[in-house]
């Protein structure tokens, strides 16, 4: 029979020792809402290389193939699970190809002058992509990084980041400018403050700060203290159900029909639950650990490049091991979202405009922006820097998808997003075709299963602007839009 007067929501059930547990939401508790079921949580990533990826770089970079049966090619090669990089830091991991899904043949558009066009660039190329490019928002002024709306990890964060210790992480692996310091090239994250004015979030560029702040006060499950809680945890979880059944029988006999099948398939929900507790090993708590301290921050050299490989005026460029200080911070934002530190997290791997030297990387003393003005046979040395980063977003992938997570892994709980600075095509500024200094014909990288993606395809997109894919990786991730001037998203990421 049902209750003569309403049950109340807090209503639990009491059992010997102390124990309680929580009821589900009857039809006898009304008339209150129903609260929604808890379920994994998504998290929202977006990476940063100041460099150019786009099509017709030859075959190097984006491959011809549409569809699934998209082949790797050099600058895509990483993602096959080869680590690129002379020196680099980073472990083999099995390919991560059928996980990444490229839409190419987008621009950021521009004017010669005349009224900017929405999510739009003056005709200057360097520093007038990231406002277009993270916010959707026109760039205002000719050279300028600044960045004039919100960004979409903001947006994210302000929308599934606050139940999270870090509502957002930011990081940059290069640690300084090298040459022709201007901090907003450095930067990815901006957000509204309180006067509405748009400011930036400055990212941790230090592993060795980036790590004590996300490890400060943690309880490593790997250690004596830490088994000892999670063993009690378990302890408590296994016998609730055994300490509450004499009062979960009375209640059952008090319910009507509907209500008696809604608590019994509470009551199992709570046994699967426990069958899981016992299997913690397998799940984001088993797999919630320090990774390993990075110790100091690698030194920062700066030095003068060769000048007989091309480059006349003798600039500098500075190398800060950041393929090492990559590798840690990739490690720490997965870690990050696998203990749910974070939901959403920004790392720039190099600056716009990039001096970061490429002689531990290509093996070819010259900085990374001047790889993209053709001083050296140009599509395999490009091809060869795009390759790098292409690694650390590989990297990140093969890391989310080993961290099991109910019947799944992060990964498909998450949408990843990779970006770079522009694509391949006419630069307007310098009247040359085939030109790194372009926003036409750029291509995006996007990674994970959440909302529903579908990855593992070469989609084209043509004329669509990139910020659109990021949109599409908001909605995924459970963000809404616009971004900016961006109202639409490349649903074709969805299947």
């Amino acid at each position: 029979m049902s209750f003569r007067k309403p049950l109340h929501r807090r209503a639990v059930l009491r059992g010997a020792g102390g124990a309680v547990l929580g009821l589900p939401w009857l039809e006898t508790m009304l008339p209150r809402v129903a609260r929604a079921q808890v379920n994994s949580p998504k998290r929202f990533v977006v990476m940063f290389g100041g460099t150019s990826l786009g099509e017709s770089h030859g075959d190097f970079v984006i491959p011809k193939e549409l569809g699934a049966a998209w082949s790797l090619t050099r600058a895509l090669m990483p993602l096959g699970g080869k680590p690129s990089g002379v020196m680099t830091s980073l472990p083999t991991f099995e390919s991560v190809q059928k996980e990444v899904t490229i839409v190419s043949g987008m621009r950021i558009p521009y004017t010669e002058g005349g009224v900017m066009p929405p999510a739009g660039r003056p005709i200057a190329w360097h520093s007038t992509t990231p406002s277009p490019l993270f916010s959707g928002t026109r760039a205002l002024a000719q050279r300028s990084a600044q960045v004039n709306g919100p960004t979409s990890d903001q947006l994210m964060a302000d929308m599934i980041g606050k139940m999270s210790k870090f509502r957002s992480l930011e990081y940059r692996a290069q640690s300084a400018p090298y040459r022709e310091p201007d901090n907003n090239k450095g930067r990815m994250s901006w957000r509204k403050d309180a006067t509405g004015a748009v400011t930036p979030n400055n990212p941790i560029i230090s592993p060795r700060v980036a790590y004590d702040q996300l490890f400060r006060g943690f309880v490593d499950p790997a250690t004596p203290a830490g088994d000892a809680a999670r063993m009690a945890a378990t302890a408590r979880e296994k016998t609730t159900m055994d300490l509450v059944r004499g009062d979960a029988q009375r209640l059952m006999a008090r319910l009507g029909p509907i209500d008696k099948e809604r608590l019994d398939r509470h009551f199992t929900e709570i046994q699967d639950l426990e069958k899981r507790v016992n299997a913690a090993e397998t799940t984001t708590g088993g797999l919630c650990k320090k990774t390993s301290d990075p110790g100091q921050d690698p030194p920062v050299e700066i030095r003068s490049e060769d000048r007989s490989l091309g480059d006349k005026d003798g600039r500098a460029n500075g190398w800060s091991n950041e393929s090492v200080r990559a590798k840690v911070l990739i490690e720490l934002v997965a870690m990050a979202l696998v203990c749910d530190q974070t939901r959403v997290a920004t790392l720039m791997l190099t600056f716009f405009q990039s001096f970061m030297s490429m002689k531990y990387i290509t093996n070819i003393d010259i900085d990374l922006h001047d790889t993209g003005h053709h001083f050296h046979p140009p599509e395999a040395n490009m091809a060869d820097a795009i390759a790098w980063h292409i690694s650390q977003f590989a990297y990140l992938i093969s890391l989310l998808r080993a961290a099991k997570e109910g019947s799944g892994t992060v990964l498909d709980h998450s949408a990843l997003v990779f970006l770079t600075e522009g694509g391949w095509g006419y630069d307007p500024e310098l009247n040359s075709n085939a030109h790194s200094h372009s926003s036409e014909n750029m291509a995006v990288l996007l990674a994970g299963r959440a909302g529903g993606m579908m990855p593992g395809r070469h989609i084209r997109a043509a004329a669509k602007h990139p910020a659109a894919v990021i949109l599409a990786a908001m909605r995924a991730a459970g963000g809404t839009g616009p971004l900016g001037d961006i109202a639409d998203p490349i649903m074709e990421v969805f299947g």
